[in-house]
């Protein structure tokens, strides 16, 4: 009787510890999956270089007071020009691969902001990113969002579209950005993993409610690591290649508008933000 019962008392103990090591790994994996590749709140210089390599810009400047809840932000000007607004562009490596990520932001527009025709927003691509109406390639393409007048929607180049630009969601729906507030934008991007197969899709989520869907993408035509997810497109500006896409004042000169940004962050898998980040 007292041999079983220290059997028994031996077999309790291990299925505890069994049970206590499942459960720290499952945290640790929760952990990593929460973990972002990158990030930065513009309060000092970070690991991917937004900060050094974006205020280089001068339509692009770190300014106090104007983040979430009064942190620091990026604050971009957009000055209009025959063909929109200024390009305020540049690329970021991520240090690995990805099959699938997610870039979120928060972004807040100014009072005078002027949303017009529409515009480009950030996203995400490989190493040879295709965009501005440039040939797409087998090893080439890009991921990246763009309001509209009344909507927000993927701008994606991938092989298989038949214009000369981008080509838009499958779904959307109606969504207009107001001014003087912050939202927080997840665009979630999921390459296509055969190269001949039509499966990748980009998600756009604003504040954890879905506003685009565009799905049956073949992004890239040949395999390879430089083909899936390595690069953070830091994208936007108004246009449109015409003058009816600019930023005017009232006697139709162009002007200035401004945006701010805050809390980017890139994330392996899917995930979404509900709210802005606050410090």
């Amino acid at each position: 009787a007292d041999m079983n019962h220290m059997r028994n008392a031996i077999c309790a103990l291990l299925a505890v510890s069994l049970l206590l090591c499942c459960t720290a790994a499952f945290v640790s994996d929760k952990a990593d999956a929460d973990k972002p590749i990158c990030a930065t709140g513009f309060e000092k210089a970070d690991e991917l270089g937004l900060y050094d390599r974006l205020t280089r810009n001068e339509r692009v400047e770190v300014v106090d007071g104007e983040g979430v809840e009064g942190s620091k932000a990026l604050k971009v000007t957009y000055r209009g020009n025959k063909r929109g607004s200024e390009r305020v562009v540049n690329t970021f490596k991520l240090d690995k691969p990805l099959d699938e990520a997610t870039l979120v932001f928060d972004v807040k527009f100014d009072e005078d902001f002027q949303f017009l025709k529409g515009g480009k927003l950030h996203g995400l691509g490989p190493d040879n990113r295709v965009t501005g109406g440039n040939k797409v390639k087998p090893d080439g393409w890009s991921a990246r969002a763009m309001w509209h007048k009344d909507s927000l929607g993927s701008y994606v180049y991938c092989q298989d579209k038949e214009r000369k630009f981008g080509q838009g969601p499958d779904r959307k729906q109606d969504f207009q950005f107001e001014t003087e507030r912050y939202y927080s934008v997840s665009i979630h991007v999921k390459i296509n993993n055969d190269v001949k197969k039509s499966n990748g899709s980009v998600r756009i989520y604003v504040d954890g409610k879905r506003v685009a869907e565009d799905h049956r993408i073949r992004f890239r035509g040949v395999d390879g690591e430089h083909t899936k997810i390595t690069h953070l497109l830091f994208s936007t500006f108004h246009g449109g290649e015409n003058p009816s896409w600019a930023p005017k004042d009232e006697n139709g000169e162009y002007t200035d508008v401004y945006a701010y940004f805050d809390n980017f962050a890139v994330y392996e898998g899917e995930h979404i933000r509900h709210k802005p980040v606050g410090d």
